[in-house]
């Protein structure tokens, strides 16, 4: 059995996919098989994934293209791609990405020796215009009191003061490594990542979910990868950087990265937490909910899908909280 499935998903990524793959290629560790899952693209991706199919055959490197019909979104594109493919783990990656020739390795290796890890990710660096950078992107997925999740070091410059494995609280979506014992334990309804949320946070909630059942996340700093952030993040929890950040997203983004946190903590916030932190987390949803109505009022249509599915997400916390 191939022990790693590289599972890629694509969507008008042509200005990505080349470097992409070539660091696939370029890899160290050859024990994978790599699933490119196409979310109906309208740019050249599909023409540039079948060039590509080539050179992994060469490479005699198990290769499967899927291409959609529609775009499923990144959880149910996702959740296709794991349940096509058998392998003891699964590397969900992201196609604006690279990365380093040792990033498999280095964490097949931990994974294997650490029985009770169900996640881990790498160093992920900023990439930007194509040039890597020593801009951190994520160190992991951190949780802070007002339960705003955020990439940890996000946006700092990497002085590579971290350099044991450490825990963390989960892994981001960006090239993160499951384990899928671990990603089976947490399934509702043949959901892995949640469909309900289509795009944006369902790392998060999948990493509340792995945490809550016992599965432990790390951080490994001698794998590196270099992400190409559409927005310039960081993980300071001052208005001006949270209102800077939204700014340069997009109204989809926006959107569903609203309605998804709210299913987040609807799924998986505990009484307790909730109790303890409850000044922390009202002030926080007060503010960003006047800043919507004020400067971003499209997001208010998050509300709507929010109520609307609020009694399924109920009943996923009922499955959670057992």
């Amino acid at each position: 059995m191939t022990k790693i499935s590289i599972n890629l998903l694509t969507y008008n990524g042509e200005k990505y996919l080349k470097n992409c793959f070539n660091s696939i290629l370029g890899q160290n560790y050859k024990n994978f098989a790599l699933l490119v899952i196409d979310n109906n693209s309208s740019d050249n991706s599909v023409e540039i994934i079948k060039k590509f199919e080539t050179k992994f055959a060469e490479k005699q490197i198990n290769f499967r293209f899927i291409q959609n019909k529609e775009n499923l979104g990144f959880a149910k594109g996702h959740n296709q791609a794991i349940k096509l493919s058998n392998s003891k783990y699964v590397l969900v990656l992201n196609q604006d990405l690279i990365l380093d020739k040792n990033y498999l390795k280095k964490m097949i290796d931990f994974m294997g020796s650490h029985p009770k890890c169900g996640s881990a990710t790498g160093k992920i660096l900023r990439l930007t215009n194509g040039q890597k950078t020593d801009i951190i992107d994520s160190l992991g997925i951190k949780i802070l009191r007002n339960f705003r999740a955020v990439d940890s070091e996000s946006g700092k410059k990497d002085n590579n003061k971290i350099i044991n494995n450490q825990k963390i609280f989960g892994v981001s979506a960006t090239c993160p490594l499951y384990r899928r014992k671990a990603l089976e334990s947490i399934k509702i309804d043949q959901d892995y990542f949640d469909s309900d949320f289509h795009s944006y946070k369902e790392d998060i909630d999948l990493a509340f979910r792995l945490k809550k059942v016992g599965w432990k996340s790390y951080l490994i700093p001698d794998a590196k990868a270099w992400h190409n952030r559409t927005a310039s993040g960081n993980e300071q929890n001052k208005n001006f950087e949270i209102i800077k950040n939204r700014k340069q997203k997009s109204n989809f983004i926006n959107y569903n990265s609203y309605k998804n946190h709210l299913f987040v903590l609807v799924k998986n916030i505990t009484l307790s937490d909730l109790f303890k932190n409850f000044p922390f987390i009202f002030w926080y949803e007060f503010k960003k909910f006047i800043y919507i109505i004020l400067f971003e009022p499209k997001s208010l249509k998050a509300l709507r899908e929010f109520f609307k599915k609020l009694p399924k997400m109920i009943k996923k916390r009922k499955i959670i909280m057992k």
